[in-house]
């Protein structure tokens, strides 16, 4: 079924697989790995779920309003009623503001909640004066809660990244297998069309049993090379359609009439090459969503080193309300009062004085681990620059080796034509030809898997 959805949308969207052309190109392999993949999908869900926590920690600043209803009856004696309703309001930090009304009546009130009318309103505030004032836990949450969106930011990038890289390695990979398996494909033809030619020698009696046989064996050993590479190369395209998706999260399976680019567009392959500017390199490490990220840790912990500061002074905090028998702001009494103040205060300070140390040493080794991955961007860098080097020296070594092989095969085939060389000779010409090619071919992807490589050891594929 999954083949038919695949014929359906490349019919739809790239109809020049059908209709002129069947190679899968890679820019439109990339289009639909960075459109379908459901790791880009699960991105938004990273996001999401940071941006979700944030509203959480800002829910702890949330007005809240309350009630409580106390009463006891007995033997038709109301023995005390007693109803408070409070309005709180978070402000800053541990300032709170809080408004509410007692209504408290019976024959056995307690002196502390006895009322001499209907009803007491109050309004007030709360102030930490103390421990507190500065940043509390729902402040700290909030502000990291602000980081880890940054630092989600930060991990979309890596995840994408490192799906592209892995898509990328994947493609190069099956062109790789498919180019291998042309190449046998086009000398076992050859070589059965000479265990013909050599085999109606032998019975005209022009040439030897001996040279009937090898040639025989050649085919039958291309043949079976031609197999190997067959069946690497469908493997390969069955780990390929692990990255081809509909945008309706059904999964594609790449078919035998989808192929990658030949032997020539892919020598042909241009070069990509960021900047290997020392200078501009290390400038883009610092923009590195791993380095980026090790900030945003270090920040979050220095949000929870500046809670464990403040957490050192000592927990004073102020509560004064004014009172009034109705809720007209005009007839307020600023001599009706309640107030009380609330102290404590650790002796020792273990606990406080430990987590303001733990915190410390978080930071401390996240600077270390930040001083180590920039040193591995930067090396890891300068790895696959070295490696697109010499590889591509290597590949335009071995184009040339190639083409003289290709040229001697040629002038062996003109000799052998004319009765002047042996099979052993043709099929040594056509063995080096072969292991040439393979290795070019396998250089040409290296290359090309080198040349993303310095794009994703930067992070920068996504861009």
């Amino acid at each position: 079924m999954t083949k038919y959805y695949f014929i359906l949308y490349l019919l739809l969207n790239i109809p020049n697989y059908f209709f002129g052309q069947n190679i899968f190109e890679f820019k439109d392999f990339i289009n639909i790995v960075m459109t379908n993949h459901p790791v880009i999908k699960q991105c938004d869900i990273i996001l999401k779920n940071a941006e979700n926590k944030l509203i959480k920690s800002k829910g702890e600043y949330d007005p809240v309003i309350s009630s409580s209803v106390s009463r006891k009856e007995f033997d038709k004696n109301i023995y005390y009623n007693l109803f408070e309703g409070n309005l709180k309001i978070p402000i800053w930090s541990g300032i709170e503001f809080n408004t509410g009304i007692n209504q408290n009546y019976g024959n056995f009130v307690n002196p502390n909640d006895y009322i001499n009318s209907n009803q007491l309103w109050y309004s007030g505030i709360t102030i930490p004066v103390g421990s507190n004032l500065i940043i509390d836990s729902r402040l700290a949450e909030i502000k990291k809660s602000k980081e880890i969106i940054k630092l989600s930011v930060e991990e979309i990038k890596l995840i994408k990244n490192n799906l592209i890289y892995d898509a990328i390695k994947r493609y190069w990979s099956w062109s790789e297998k498919f180019n291998d398996f042309k190449i046998y494909e086009e000398f076992v033809d050859l070589s059965y069309n000479r265990f013909l030619a050599v085999r109606e020698g032998y019975l005209s009696g022009d040439l030897a049993s001996i040279d009937s046989l090898e040639s025989f064996i050649m085919y039958q050993t291309r043949l079976y090379n031609k197999s190997q590479y067959e069946k690497e190369y469908n493997n390969e395209s069955i780990l390929l359609s692990n990255f081809l998706w509909t945008e309706n999260e059904i999964p594609l399976e790449i078919t035998s009439k989808i192929t990658p680019p030949s032997y020539t567009i892919l020598l042909n392959h241009p070069d990509l090459h960021v900047d290997t500017n020392l200078a501009i390199i290390n400038q883009m490490i610092d923009l590195h969503p791993e380095i980026i990220s090790l900030d945003q840790k270090i920040k979050v912990q220095e949000i929870n080193r500046k809670l464990s500061k403040e957490n050192l002074k000592p927990n004073l905090n102020l509560k004064y309300n004014f009172l009034s028998a109705n809720a007209d702001i005009n007839q307020l009494n600023f001599n009706n009062y309640r107030m009380g103040v609330n102290f404590r205060y650790s002796l020792f300070l273990r606990k406080e004085r430990s987590d303001l140390k733990l915190f410390n040493l978080k930071i401390r080794d996240l600077e270390y681990e930040k001083v180590i991955k920039r040193l591995a961007l930067l090396n890891q860098t300068k790895h696959y620059i070295n490696e697109l080097i010499f590889t591509e020296n290597q590949a335009d070594i071995l184009e040339n080796i190639t083409e003289n092989y290709s040229n001697l095969l040629k002038g062996e085939r003109l000799k052998f034509d004319a009765g002047e060389s042996s099979v052993f000779l043709m099929n040594s010409r056509e063995s080096k030809l072969i292991e040439s090619k393979l290795t070019l071919v396998n250089l040409k992807v290296k290359a090309i898997t080198y040349d993303y490589g310095i794009d994703w050891s930067l992070c920068i594929l996504n861009k």
